[in-house]
């Protein structure tokens, strides 16, 4: 279980209250139970997280600040059902779920998701994850809109002090008149991340593309405006003493198209994280 009042802020995307992110999902956004009836086979049901996506959802999870675009485009938390099986070569994850969270309104319209995923090598990994909601899934304070299907691959290798990832999307947006998409939309997104760890000091960083493709009804998938694209660049150190952890950031934003506030192509940030863990 996970409780309390947090804040999910991402580069380029203009930043909102805490509030805006906790009453969507609640105080307590994660809270599941799980059995596992036998070795490698596990059942998971309640609020879950989302299997899409290398970015956690929680600041104090994540080598970063802000998260990426990439994650942007991506689910948080579902609430359902999950299977999963695992042995020392691969892992498989099935289940049902709400999607972007549309289980939580008047009309209900469930998800399929699954994951397939290989461990070949000690500290590396290889997964194929896919979401599917159903087309007429309406937006909400989550998701707007809320159909997106999503087809993700995600890798990470650690060597030593060292951890390098990727996470490849891309999401199409069905033609739905219920959903608020009057025309199919398109985007697809890059992210590369690296860091290094020298206990007790740390260094990560992350660069990405991502591109929302021109449709006729204007959706906007990435979060910089429809048919826009850009690259985002991240630089996070962090040090960290017992619980007092101290993270300091950089990011830095270009794209094709005006996107902020005050009509500008590009965006710089700096800002800075102090906390402790228990």
């Amino acid at each position: 279980m996970i409780g309390g009042a947090y804040a999910v802020p991402v580069v380029g995307a203009g930043l909102s209250k805490t509030s805006e992110s906790t009453d969507p999902f609640s105080p307590i956004p994660m809270a599941y139970v799980e059995y596992s009836p036998m070795k490698g086979l596990s059942i998971q049901a309640g609020k879950l997280p989302t299997i899409i996506g290398y970015e956690s959802a929680f600041t104090y999870q994540n080598s970063y600040i802000q998260r990426g675009l990439v994650w942007n485009m991506q689910p948080i938390i579902n609430n359902g059902v999950r299977l999963t099986y695992s042995t020392e070569l691969f892992f498989v994850k099935l289940g049902v779920n709400d999607g972007f969270y549309t289980l939580s309104k008047k009309d209900p319209k469930p998800a399929l998701e699954a994951s397939v995923g290989l461990t070949p090598i000690k500290d590396g990994s290889i997964a194929l994850n896919v979401i599917l909601p159903d087309k007429d899934s309406r937006p909400n304070d989550t998701a707007d809109p809320s159909n997106k299907r999503e087809l993700n691959l995600v890798a990470s290798y650690t060597l030593d002090k060292l951890s390098l990832g990727a996470d490849l999307l891309y999401v199409e947006a069905p033609k739905s008149d219920k959903a608020n998409v009057p025309e199919k939309a398109k985007a697809s997104g890059v992210a590369l991340h690296l860091s290094y760890d020298l206990k007790p000091f740390k260094l990560s960083g992350r660069i990405e593309y991502v591109k929302d493709n021109s449709d006729a009804g204007g959706i906007d998938l990435v979060g910089l405006g429809d048919g826009n694209k850009a690259w985002t660049f991240t630089l996070t150190p962090a040090y960290t003493k017992g619980p007092l952890f101290l993270r300091g950031e950089l990011s830095y934003v270009k794209a094709d198209k005006e996107f902020t506030l005050n009509n500008k192509k590009n965006q710089t940030r700096i800002g800075a994280e102090v906390g402790f863990m228990f």
